[in-house]
């Protein structure tokens, strides 16, 4: 068995027969792992998968989702090549990464060699490479990585093909961090937002636009999630992306004393994704809401972060759940 795959779609079924009929050993070799890349790889459970962590290439998200499967994750930094292998089965070496662009509804156009797995020595491809397990923290700086690219490529931003729910987020590994945004009333627009978005973004304010909340100095930074919500609707909620933040000047009008920084998401919501987890879904929002009456809504306002103390985060799982 040795064959020419001319297209992305003859690369694509070989890489999902290959893993579908794999019941031993199992490889993918891949220097970028894009969103919805379980959907090519059969079972997951105890695949081992090797990637570069490298922002705008490698989605934190999709190694989130193989990993809750099952899958053995390892890093190797500068690596380009792609190797699906599956003992007793076959190889494929081809130019496609392990994604939706590459195997999917991408426009890529890929080509590839299907060869028998005992024609590829898989062990010693692996040791050729300089691997590293993945980590909690190294898939968190990836994340942060990875916000930043998006937030200033929102051309080339594929989306998600799912956002998880508050009790995926809560047992994902390495799981996204976010802060607490509580909104009082509706602020105006400093003239140092409006600056810093003419100077960076080539844009003016609009309000179908932008979205900015007042706040403490220091509170919040480049590529925070905020989950935004209302003391007097606490069902109210959505995510805010910090883009950046602003701090007033006391000459401005719009100089709060108390909250001296304007945090700024310079996009509307559909070019964002990431999400921690899906603010919008109505379990959430009623668990959100019971969880901050029993957690004490003046707690919140004592608080010396922005960052969700872990009593209130245990008490939105448990009211979650019921």
């Amino acid at each position: 068995m040795q064959s020419i795959l001319y297209t992305s779609g003859e690369v694509r079924e070989a890489i999902v027969n290959l893993f579908e009929a794999a019941s031993g050993r199992k490889v993918a070799i891949s220097a970028f792992v894009g969103d919805g890349a379980d959907a090519y790889l059969g079972k997951v459970s105890g695949l081992e998968l090797i990637c570069w962590p490298k922002s705008g290439g490698t989605n934190p998200h999709a190694l989130r989702r193989l990993i809750s499967k099952g899958a053995k994750i390892s890093f190797s930094d500068s690596l380009h090549m792609k190797v699906y292998w599956a003992e007793n089965q076959s190889a494929v070496i081809t130019s496609a990464n392990l994604s939706t662009n590459a195997l999917g509804s991408g426009n890529l156009k890929e080509i590839g060699v299907l060869l028998k797995a005992q024609d590829v020595d898989i062990q010693r491809v692996i040791d050729s490479l300089k691997t590293r397990p993945v980590t909690e923290k190294e898939i968190r700086k990836l994340e942060r990585e990875h916000k930043d690219y998006v937030s200033r490529n929102p051309s080339q931003n594929p989306k998600d093909s799912e956002i998880q729910s508050y009790y995926e987020w809560y047992a994902s590994f390495g799981r996204s961090d976010w802060k607490l945004g509580e909104i009082e009333g509706e602020c105006g627009v400093s003239q140092a937002v409006r600056d810093r978005l003419k100077k960076d973004y080539g844009l003016q304010y609009s309000d179908n636009q932008q979205t900015l909340i007042s706040a403490p100095k220091g509170c919040y930074k480049k590529t925070d999630w905020v989950l935004t919500f209302f003391r007097e609707n606490l069902s109210r909620i959505e995510w805010l992306y910090v883009d950046f933040v602003a701090d007033v000047s006391k000459s401005d009008r719009e100089y709060d004393p108390k909250n001296p920084s304007q945090v700024v998401q310079v996009r509307p919501r559909k070019y964002y994704n990431g999400f921690p987890f899906d603010e919008k879904d109505k379990r959430f929002k009623k668990a959100f809401s019971a969880a901050i009456k029993e957690y004490g809504i003046q707690k919140i306002d004592k608080m010396q972060t922005s960052k969700p103390p872990k009593k209130l985060v245990e008490a939105i799982l448990r009211h979650f759940q019921k």
